[in-house]
């Protein structure tokens, strides 16, 4: 196969087969669901109880663990925002990040207000790389305009996730959740 048409290939079948595999059961940020096929399958269920949230000592959500533990304590008494929020945790120093770009990032995604992860690329051990096109319209307007090296907060509203007909109950999330991701921008290029 041809170099170059390989290294235009590699990122988007690293994405399909994340969606395919042990991540089938996630809302994967590089998989755009609006009339996809969501179905799962069994052994990928959620467990019927969900652990309640670690609390977060501030206003806002913040990052707690390290590592696969990686995870978001939310505020005690807080609700999940209305609109799209955009809590920086770092401010990155690389590149602006464009909605055409291709982006690897690490992130864990989290159920406003759960204590367990429906995605977690931390725990699956490396970052992941998707068009910033491909992806549900809160992670393309929460990190277009952020640089490389960014680490934030997202707190993504259902209409600007998988909204009231794109719910993944498999993974635990409901068609009105509101979504909640922490993200490391590691690299952006521009998409072939």
């Amino acid at each position: 196969m041809n170099a170059k048409i390989f290294m235009k290939i590699l990122p988007l079948t690293i994405a399909a087969c994340l969606a395919l595999t042990a991540c089938a059961s996630t809302a994967t940020p590089g998989e755009d669901t609006s009339g996809k096929d969501t179905t799962m399958t069994p052994e990928t269920s959620v467990p019927s109880s969900t652990p309640e949230a670690k609390v977060a000592s501030g206003d806002i959500p913040e990052v707690v663990g390290t590592g696969a533990d990686t995870m978001l304590a939310f505020p005690k008494d807080m609700e999940a925002p209305a609109e799209l929020k955009v809590w920086p945790v770092e401010e990155g120093t690389g590149a602006v990040v464009k909605e055409t770009d291709m982006v690897l990032a690490n992130y864990v995604g989290q159920v406003w207000g759960q204590g367990v992860a429906f995605d977690s690329s931390f725990a699956r051990g490396g970052a992941i790389s998707f068009p910033l096109s491909g992806v549900i319209d809160g992670w393309r307007e929460g990190l277009a305009g952020q640089k490389v090296g960014a680490k934030v907060i997202l707190s993504i509203p259902s209409e600007l996730g998988y909204g009231p007909s794109g719910g993944k109950p498999q993974a635990g999330i409901g068609p009105n959740d509101t979504l909640a991701f922490y993200v490391e921008i590691v690299d952006a290029t521009p998409a072939a």
